[in-house]
């Protein structure tokens, strides 16, 4: 019996990076290894007025509860980033994942660095700085943000597991050159 991971994360429909993220996960050979749970968190992918939000808001961390001990995962795989609505939200969901015994992989999709997240406000920077000693492994996209979080606490597992392009979707039909000189890059993301 494979294991059981639920995956905190927007809509799988939702044009996001950690949509995008989600359904490379779900598409990857790691769905044949392990059993995948999708659990939506957030509103991003969906229309709702003030009533709809505040009830979410209300009942979703219930709701994570309900299907923790519906599914009972062996992991909880909690993607966040470090900006202020969806860092309340998930300390939250990381509170309600171990208050249900559960290993919790913590992976910030971006954001500010912890040492700047509350702009140096002492007491809420000490509450960031115990809440990321809760999960089992916290995840980063990028090195420099190892170091950063590295010096800013304690971890049980601090890794660096960069975002990804599906290639076999891009075949490679052109000419490769290079050349001395500037390199020229476009981004949009």
């Amino acid at each position: 019996m494979s294991k059981k991971v639920l995956l905190l994360g927007p809509k799988r429909t939702a044009v996001s990076g950690v949509s995008a993220h989600l359904n490379q996960l779900f598409g990857s050979p790691l769905a044949d290894a392990y059993q995948l749970v999708h659990f939506q968190v957030g509103s991003e992918g969906e229309r709702e007025g003030p009533f709809e939000k505040i009830r979410r808001l209300l009942l979703s961390p219930f709701r994570l509860a309900a299907r923790i001990i519906a599914v009972a995962p062996d992991i909880v795989h909690l993607n966040t980033s470090l900006d202020q609505k969806a860092f309340w939200r998930d300390a939250v969901y990381l509170m309600v994942a171990k208050l249900c015994r559960q290993r919790v992989v913590y992976q910030v999709h971006g954001g500010d660095l912890p040492q700047r997240f509350f702009g140096g406000h002492p007491l809420l920077t000490g509450f960031l700085r115990r809440l990321l000693r809760w999960p089992d492994a916290v995840v980063l996209l990028a090195s420099v943000e190892r170091e950063a979080y590295g010096r800013f606490s304690r971890f049980k597992a601090l890794r660096v597991i960069p975002n990804a392009i599906e290639l076999d979707d891009h075949p490679v039909h052109y000419k490769k050159e290079f050349r001395a000189g500037p390199i020229r890059l476009g981004y949009i993301g």
